[in-house]
């Protein structure tokens, strides 16, 4: 069985799902951190991310930001 199809890893598509990563930024926390599911969750929900956090942000209007954005 390959990681990719294994439950315990994660692959770019399956990590994008999941947290709501851009393609190259999952590609490059896949090449620096592994494929390890149970490490990957930990290391990203330290950083502050959870599962599907990225869609919410980037749906919160220009004046609900508090610092705006871009």
């Amino acid at each position: 069985m390959h990681a990719e199809q294994d439950e315990s890893f994660y692959n770019v598509r399956s990590l994008r799902l999941r947290y709501g990563l851009g393609r190259h930024e999952a590609e490059r926390v896949l090449q620096r951190f592994g494929t390890c599911k149970k490490e990957l969750d930990l290391l990203l929900s330290a950083c502050g991310r959870t599962p599907r956090h990225r869609p919410k942000e980037l749906a919160t209007p220009e004046q609900r930001a508090p610092f705006g954005i871009g």
